[in-house]
């Protein structure tokens, strides 16, 4: 399996389930929009094989929503068509064409077959033969705005891990001998009927290799387990963890489930809307029996005959007696016979996740039907289209012209949009884009903006990138492919950063031929400064996000709906007292910090530290702050006494280095304390979460050990511009020799330092100092990202040093960094606080012979992430460094996959989330480009795949904010011209009290303070006597930019209570 290449994938399937993924045999017939996104899906996920099933010919409705046919296409049979082009996304998937009948014996050969946009004959055939032989059925289908799926995995079909989410964990505090035994828990939580496994426990040992068993939970959050009478006395530590148990699932044939059916639905009011719709498609296909056709696309005579078929047919079985909606039928039929690109994207992303679940039996499977509807698309009921409008015109839009008539195709050509993102949403809102023909008019266009290049990882969710396509610009090679799909498609690449660095380049001028901004982000910080870009120039934002197998799709319209307000950062560690992770770590995530910890002192601020001392003139490095740095260069040095010259010189620093961290250190640790010392409180020091350690003894046969020398020792080779080697049999070569020459290295300084350990530490620097610089190392790849590369060393070199260059940068919101550096450099906070903070837990350190509090700082964590590479011993080290501290301390260590996750904040993604939230937004594109649409037909939307959770709602109306007589909203601003000749200040201040009633106290531009009512006279007078863009000019060093048209400025207004927010008053040049 390539791991690279299906890596955010892993993260949601797992292996296993992606195992049975590439071993998958799966016949996808019918291949118009739908079933082209249920292919695209199921091939960048990497199915075993994919057989096609189409024999009809390709026509022009066709290509509103099926991206793998053009023009050329035209007459030829829809599967062969779309064959060659399928196949370039997934060299591993073997794609092949059926072109015969559906036969038994070919049913039989697969463990997954799919319709979509089928007949009711065909669907009843071949879901009663799959029923027969224990193949998984799932049927789909669109017609215009409405959309349904159905699910027949058997009568016993059994799900192998129901959820997405990780098994619980909790640390134990205590467990009671008794019947019931009572496990206290540092957290939870956990649910009554819970099967739960328990390990690493000291004293109960008995329940470490115990069955799993069920819980009760108590008021408190105990749980209650089984006899633990006999049992050991509890000692401490444990963790608890919950145990996945299988599910059966049980579903009827699709010829029971018509007359039955079962939906998946949030409330009442959903369930009997979906048995509407689904009286509603079984009388469309009683129409085409009859007619030997679809209806007409907003034909009222056909109309008024499907809604009489629906009303005579056969009452549903098992649900109450229902009226059904005949003006909600009435649309449904009427608007039917078109084909949209975004509801293709829903209905084929949803299909596809069902596909995998049946091929993976991971997550619940649909029970049975899901039915989408978007009827809220469509105008006022006086605005709707005539038949005249929508009849075919031979175009590639008919299927859209079909639903919405020629006056909103027309608007969409002449709309143009920014997306700023061209990643996985990205792509597939540039297909969106193409395929409902936005921008492709004389004054329309595309503006894609992404600094970001493409990656093998890329692959798998963005269906635009080729493998030929690897290092190159994200936002060019994305338009490229955008042109092909829909070669009248106006589309520019922007490889420049979207952020306040580029606002000379994003400015006025670009933003005022923007009609909408869609943004495709990965950052919430970016997401915040695209929406403040639309805010402040009033255009409509429509935002999606997608982590794992949830997703979300929202609409921002300005002064019709609430701006956006998603979280202020993306979720970051959690800080832990310094003497956890240096002490008494007692969780993976500790050791994981502690081993991050390492590299950042080893391999940079060591290489600092000395290069900084090189180009000093005293004589004396210690200064009067020298405690941490004499820690620092102690760990650098190590064993050796003068500068490394050789890789064999590396290797005998790693070996030593080995020797004091995960040996040394704890026997150090251990002659300072006793695991049975009692504390003040009569508790024993070691008791709860505390973990006793115990010393490794180095053995290279042993994997990890082996790895921290490898990783570590390429590093230090790397620091010091040496070449290392990546020849595992020369390395346990060379380690055997060390180890018979000497077997336990000793570093070069003690932990206490005298006066002769400070004089030698003064002459070995005093030898690193003599040859060239070293090389910091930063926990960074960049690759082949030149520009990022370039933009960085243009930095550091102004700054003089990194430390510098990032010591500039703190502070700074991070938006003013470019995009991309969210995900390419790491940001370290140091650790400093102002006052010392306790510990969240009292470490109680014991120092001499009492058991004392200590009041330590918390360890801010460091913030790294990298560009995907696994070649260059970053993550090895990480991964090697955080599972030998877990041996030291008894902590189950997890696996490397999920350590590079955490590390390198990774988000988990697969293409079946991504490619139903584009959809949502193409649908709210259609209302925002459509125009004067209320609040109520507009829908933020929230899903979870992996649960069939799917919810979408009316946006929250912008908050109304008062003070004295005057009301605003998030979308408002104060207007003040700036005239000819400029005003001053001082008409400024009096134009807002007599149009506002505003008695300004302070006036902010950006941080830049202006004016305040609180300054002596004489300053205030210097303000108020100078022109406006003089003052700004004054006070920050801005000089104009040509085009600029406004200056936006902050008030602080007398009366104003704390919680008041003023419109930004837009002082317009």
């Amino acid at each position: 399996m390539d791991e690279e290449l299906y890596s955010r994938q892993l993260y949601v399937l797992g292996l296993p389930a992606m195992e049975r993924i590439q071993e998958a045999k799966v016949l996808l017939c019918g291949l118009q929009g739908l079933g082209a996104e249920v292919a695209k899906n199921l091939v960048l996920t990497g199915v075993g094989s994919l057989t096609l099933h189409d024999p009809h010919p390709t026509c022009w409705a066709d290509l509103a929503a099926q991206f793998f046919l053009s023009e050329e296409s035209l007459g030829r049979s829809r599967a062969e068509a779309s064959h060659a082009q399928l196949a370039q996304l997934n060299e591993a998937v073997q794609i092949s064409v059926h072109k015969g009948d559906l036969t038994e014996d070919l049913l039989r050969g697969f463990q997954v077959v799919v319709l979509t946009d089928s007949k009711l004959e065909d669907q009843l055939k071949v879901g009663t033969l799959c029923h027969k032989h224990g193949v998984c059925f799932l049927m789909a289908e669109t017609r215009g705005l409405v959309g349904r799926l159905f699910c027949d995995f058997g009568e016993d079909f059994t799900v192998v891990d129901p959820t997405e989410a990780e098994p619980m964990t909790a640390a134990i505090q205590h467990i009671s001998q008794g019947s019931p035994g009572i496990v206290t828990l540092r957290g939870g939580p956990f649910y009554d009927g819970d099967m739960v496994i328990f390990s690493d426990i000291e004293g109960m040992v008995e329940l470490n290799s115990h069955s799993p068993q069920p819980v009760r939970v108590q008021k408190d959050g105990s749980l209650e387990i089984g006899d633990t009478t006999t049992f050991s006395r509890y000692l401490r530590g444990g963790v608890v963890t919950e145990v996945k148990r299988p599910k059966t699932v049980r579903h009827k044939p699709l010829d029971i489930a018509l007359l039955q059916p079962q939906v998946v639905a949030q409330n009442t009011q959903e369930v009997q809307r979906a048995h509407c719709l689904h009286q509603a498609f079984h009388a469309l296909h009683k129409f085409q029996q009859l007619h030997g056709r679809l209806p007409k696309p907003w034909d009222p005579d056909d109309a008024e005959i499907v809604v009489g078929l629906a009303q005579d047919l056969e009452p549903l079985r098992g649900t109450e007696e229902e009226s059904l909606d005949g003006a909600l039928l009435r649309t449904i039929v009427l608007s039917s016979a078109g084909s949209l690109s975004p509801m293709a994207a829903i209905l084929g992303g949803v299909a596809a996740q069902e596909a995998l679940k049946a091929i993976s039996r991971k997550f619940m499977p649909l029970d049975q039907w899901l039915y989408f509807d978007a009827l809220e698309c469509l105008p006022d009921e006086k605005l709707l289209p005539s038949p005249e409008d929508c009849h075919p015109r031979n175009c590639r839009y008919d299927g859209q012209i079909a639903v919405f008539g020629t006056g909103l195709q027309e608007k969409l050509s002449c709309q143009h949009y920014l997306l700023a993102g061209a990643g996985a949403i990205g792509c597939e809102m540039l297909k969106v884009f193409a395929l409902v023909g936005l921008g492709v008019g004389a004054n329309g266009g595309v503006a894609v903006a992404d600094m970001d290049h493409i990656e093998h990882s890329n692959l798998s969710r963005q269906f635009l990138f080729r493998p030929k396509d690897i290092r190159r610009p994200k936002a060019e090679v994305a338009a490229a492919a955008a042109r092909r799909l829909n070669p009248d498609l106006q589309v520019t690449a922007h490889t420049y950063p979207l952020d306040p660095t580029t606002e000379g380049i994003y400015d006025d001028s670009f933003f005022s031929r923007v009609h909408g901004v869609v943004a495709a982000l990965d950052s919430f910080q970016a997401r915040h400064y695209v929406a403040a870009r639309c805010t402040h120039y009033l255009k409509p934002l429509l935002e999606a996000g997608t982590q794992g197998t949830r997703g979300s799709a929202s609409v921002f319209v300005p002064e019709v709906t609430e701006v956006y307000r998603g979280p202020a950062s993306d979720s970051e560690d959690a800080p832990y007292p310094v003497c956890t992770l240096r002490h008494f770590p007692s969780t993976m995530e500790h050791s994981l910090q502690w081993a991050q910890k390492e590299f950042e002192e080893l391999f940079r601020l060591s290489a600092e530290t000395i290069n900084g001392y090189q180009q000093q003139t005293c004589t004396s490095p210690l200064g009067t702050d020298w405690t941490g740095t004499l820690a620092l260069l102690q760990q650098v040095m190590g064993v050796l006494r003068t500068r490394p010259q050789t890789w064999r010189d590396c290797v005998v620093w790693a070996l030593g280095h080995w020797q004091l961290c995960f040996h040394d250190s704890i026997l150090e640790l251990l002659r300072h304390s006793s695991s049975d010392k009692v504390l003040e409180d009569g508790t024993l020091f070691s008791s709860g979460s505390k973990k006793w350690p115990h010393p490794l003894h180095f053995d290279p046969n042993q994997d990890m050990h082996f790895l921290y020398i490898l990783t570590a020792a390429n590093l230090y080779a790397r620091m010091h511009g040496l070449p290392g080697s990546q020849s595992r049999p020369a390395l346990r070569e060379l380690l055997k020799g060390l180890l018979e020459s000497d077997p336990t290295p000793q570093n070069l300084f003690s932990a206490e330092l005298g006066q002769e350990q400070l004089k030698e530490l003064q002459e070995t620097l005093d030898d690193w100092r003599k040859g060239p610089p070293l090389k910091p190392v930063l926990f960074v790849k960049v690759g082949s990202q030149d520009g990022v590369k370039n933009w960085v060393s243009g930095e550091v070199r102004k700054q003089g040093s990194l430390r510098t260059w990032v010591s500039s940068r703190r502070g700074c919101r991070s938006s003013s960094l470019p995009l991309h550096l969210g995900r390419t450099v790491w940001q370290r906070r140091e650790m400093v606080a102002t006052q010392p903070q306790n510990c969240t837990e009292a470490c109680q350190w014991p120092t001499g012979g009492h058991a004392e509090r200590c009041h330590c700082s918390v360890d801010t964590p460091v913030i790294w992430a990298w560009q995907d590479d696994d070649s260059n011993f970053h993550v090895d080290f990480v991964v090697a460094a955080t599972d030998l501290r877990c041996q030291n301390y008894g902590i189950l260590p997890v696996n490397h996959a999920r350590i590079k996750q955490i590390v390198g904040r990774i988000i988990p993604a697969i293409v079946t989330s991504t490619a139903v939230v584009a959809g949502l937004l193409g649908l709210e594109l259609y209302k925002v480009v459509s125009g004067h649409r209320s609040r109520g037909t507009f829908r933020h939307s929230c899903l979870h795949l992996a649960e069939n959770h799917f919810m979408r709602s009316a946006p929250s109306a912008p908050a109304v904010q008062s003070f004295r007589h005057l009301e605003w909203t998030s979308w408002d601003r104060l207007k003040v011209p700036a005239e000819q000749p400029e005003r001053t200040l001082e008409s400024l201040l009096a134009h807002l009290q007599e149009e506002h009633g505003l008695k300004v106290e302070m006036l902010l531009h950006g941080q830049a303070l202006l004016y305040s009512s609180g300054w002596s006279f004489e300053k205030r007078a210097q303000h108020l006597c100078l022109r406006v863009t003089e003052l700004v000019q004054q006070v920050t060093g801005w000089k104009p930019k040509p085009g600029l048209k406004v200056l936006v400025f902050e008030l602080s207004c007398e009366g104003e209570e704390d919680e008041t927010a003023f419109p930004p008053l837009h002082y317009e040049l």
